[in-house]
């Protein structure tokens, strides 16, 4: 009994916790979500710029690993692919489902991401000041990262399409793809109504 309620109290504060770390956002949380991708999205400019310097220094110098240059340009794109990718989410169909894949990648790339930093921060080949600066940008990505995740999920539900919202875009989906039942349909009219020039043998074209 004293265990299960010793778990309730530990719940109570944690939850009270997170409530509290948050409580500046829940004026607008809506508005917080999209300043902290801004933010996101700012340094994730800067890590694409310093990771391009740091291909070309190790580049320009023999004895570099190509693993490591080749590391650099995998997180210039991945950056590059997280930011069309998060901005496409929540501006444009932020679903329960695109929402949690969202998630999903931010906690992966945060976790590269301090990878990269612990790899790149004592790297002595190239200019050791240009990997410094690349390895502390990813680690800054990867705790606003972390933020950001903590943020959505808390404030998902006041960013979530509504179900007209996806019923429209589920009708803009079947307006552009055309939905094959429906012409079926009439089809079937037409021919249940002797317009089937194969049935009667008349030319319709005018």
């Amino acid at each position: 009994m004293e265990g299960t309620d010793r778990s309730s109290v530990d719940g109570e504060s944690n939850e009270t916790t997170f409530s509290a770390l948050f409580k500046a956002c829940e004026s607008d949380p809506k508005g917080a979500v999209h300043k902290a991708w801004a933010l996101a999205l700012l340094l994730k400019i800067v890590l694409f710029v310093s990771a391009c310097l740091v291909v070309l220094n190790l580049e320009t110098n023999g004895g570099s690993s190509k693993a490591l240059v080749f590391a650099a340009m995998w997180t210039a794109l991945v950056q590059l692919a997280m930011a069309i990718t998060g901005s496409f989410i929540l501006r444009r169909f932020p679903s329960s489902f695109t929402i949690g894949f969202f998630l999903g990648l931010l906690v992966v790339v945060a976790q590269q991401n301090l990878i990269l930093y612990a790899t790149f921060n004592d790297y002595n080949f190239g200019q050791q000041r240009s990997n410094r600066v690349f390895a502390f940008f990813a680690l800054a990505l990867a705790i606003v990262y972390i933020g950001f995740a903590l943020i959505l999920a808390n404030f998902r539900e006041h960013i979530l399409m509504s179900p007209g919202d996806l019923d429209n875009v589920a009708g803009f989906r079947r307006f552009c793809v055309g939905d094959q039942s429906v012409t079926n349909a009439n089809h079937q009219k037409f021919d249940a109504a002797g317009f089937d020039d194969s049935n009667n043998g008349n030319d319709t074209r005018l």
